[in-house]
């Protein structure tokens, strides 16, 4: 439920307030196609052309290794789509496999059957550090291969910010075929770079934010408050086993779920509770275990779940333990931000034209087979693999 008053809806309506007013200072300046409004400028220009002049064969050793790192991104792309298409035909996949990422005054990410919605401050640094570095590696190794570019800047589309680099096509279709390709991969190649710093950096917070998994509650007369456990501590082992939250569970959810926090915990205990099968529990009400947290060991004698028929219960609420709340936010905008920028980069691969992979394919066919044949060839394998697409979309929804 949305309330006006609540901090994340204020942020929300003045970030749309700011960028309106923005537009209407900068009118004048601006080109408008259609619903996209473009801000187009040289000075960027410059710096594009420093960086690029700074080491010309270092890029194009980069730009080539991003041929390579694009290619597999094609190819776990169609692995994916066809993936999901068979989850689809046979009823395992029950939603759209590719959702709308939306900005909403939210305070963690929200999934429904269509769209994930993140909080806007999330979205906005998000959409950022995937299109400016996507777009600037274009134009960085457009200007190594000697191509002109006409134009840079940022556009709007509705509320949704982004960045543009316009090489010229005449210069751009004079260049051999190698040449072309390193120019289409290196968005994507950008992507994953900032995907891997991103989840570095993610990894490296998690290990000093995340103490492992609190006890939140002790219910009354539970086996645990008989046994004398006190909220607050910190689950360590659980008949010997360690109890551990992991990082890529919690990865995996905070783009999903707000709850990312709680679930990797619950997933942490019933790891445990289950031997790893999260099918069957390993222990049955009426065993004694020894569960040990940070303060000391207890025994405990399990007894039957009130609400699971046949499994154990031990009378604790728990979560995952941050030592720090200020670190948080930023852990989870480093997950969001790897997990998205990968995302973009294998979807931006995927062969069907005008996206950069099917930009390459075509450039390969045409080189192949004339530009006749190599077009109509692309038109082919674009509208086939975007129909295998819409079907893992909507085929979920309308069976």
């Amino acid at each position: 439920m949305i309330k006006l008053t609540d901090p994340n809806t204020l942020g929300f309506i003045a970030f749309i307030c700011l960028l309106t007013l923005i537009v209407w200072k900068k009118r004048k300046k601006l080109d408008r196609e259609g619903l996209v409004i473009l801000y187009r400028t040289r000075k960027f220009l410059e710096v594009l052309e420093r960086i690029a002049n700074a080491s010309p064969k270092a890029w194009k050793v980069l730009a080539t290794i991003g041929i390579i790192v694009s290619f597999w991104l094609m190819f776990r792309g169609l692995e994916y789509v066809f993936s999901a298409v068979t989850m689809v035909k046979t009823g395992v996949l029950k939603e759209p496999a590719l959702k709308l990422v939306l900005p909403a005054p939210v305070q963690g990410a929200e999934s429904s059957i269509a769209f994930v919605l993140l909080p806007w401050w999330i979205w906005v640094l998000v959409v950022f550090f995937i299109m400016f570095p996507h777009e600037a590696m274009h134009g960085i190794i457009a200007r190594v291969e000697k191509i002109t570019l006409k134009s840079v800047g940022l556009l709007l589309f509705l509320i949704f910010p982004g960045a543009f680099v316009e090489p010229d096509e005449k210069k751009f279709k004079k260049k051999h075929l190698f040449a072309k390709l390193r120019v289409l991969a290196a968005g994507s190649f950008a992507n994953v770079i900032v995907s891997l710093f991103a989840l570095f950096l993610a990894m490296c917070v998690w290990n000093v934010v995340v103490q492992g998994v609190v006890i939140e509650k002790v219910l009354p007369n539970s086996p645990a408050q008989k046994a004398g456990i006190h909220p607050g501590e910190i689950l360590m082992y659980f008949d010997g086993k360690k109890i551990e939250p992991e990082f890529q569970t919690y990865y995996s959810l905070v783009v999903m779920h707000k709850n990312a926090p709680l679930l990797s915990a619950t997933y942490a205990l019933l790891d445990v509770l289950t031997n790893k099968t999260f099918r069957t529990y390993a222990y049955k009400p009426g065993e004694k275990v020894k569960v040990c947290t940070d303060v000391r060991c207890y025994e405990i004698n399990l007894s039957s779940h009130p609400q699971i028929k046949g499994a154990p219960f031990i009378g604790i609420e728990i979560n995952l333990g941050i030592n720090n709340k200020v670190l948080k936010p930023l852990l989870d905008f480093l997950c969001i931000l790897s997990a998205l920028s990968f995302a973009v980069a294998v979807i931006n691969m995927l062969p069907i034209y005008p996206l950069d992979g099917g930009r390459m394919v075509r450039e390969i066919l045409e080189k192949l087979f004339g530009e006749e044949i190599g077009r109509k060839i692309t038109v082919v394998i674009s509208l086939s693999v975007f129909v295998l697409l819409l079907y893992t979309v909507f085929g979920p929804v309308f069976g």
